[in-house]
């Protein structure tokens, strides 16, 4: 069973309206192991068996260690989107 996004549990209360979604490029500037340590404190990955969680992630590491924008850089822009949902209230409710 999925789990609904915030976006879909606002629509659904039936209080607001959505008006648009815009995304705006917000690159962060990392290194390997702040990636790493985002993925970990993911809370789907944080409540993984040990044993799974490590397996993903060395996935994690080798996937940047590969990566032609990343390779063995120190730093690099970690590509990251900022999305802002704009409402407006009074929907069915």
């Amino acid at each position: 069973m999925a789990e609904e996004t915030g976006e879909q549990v606002v629509e659904e209360s039936g209080g607001f309206v959505h008006m648009c979604t815009d995304r705006y490029p917000n690159p962060v500037e990392a290194s390997q192991e702040l990636v790493v340590e985002r993925v970990r404190s993911t809370s789907f990955v944080a409540v993984m068996d040990p044993p799974a969680r490590e397996s993903l992630i060395d996935e994690v590491r080798g996937v940047l260690a590969r990566s032609d924008h990343v390779g063995d850089r120190e730093r690099f822009e970690y590509p990251h989107d900022t999305v802002v949902h704009l409402w407006r209230a009074g929907g069915a409710n």
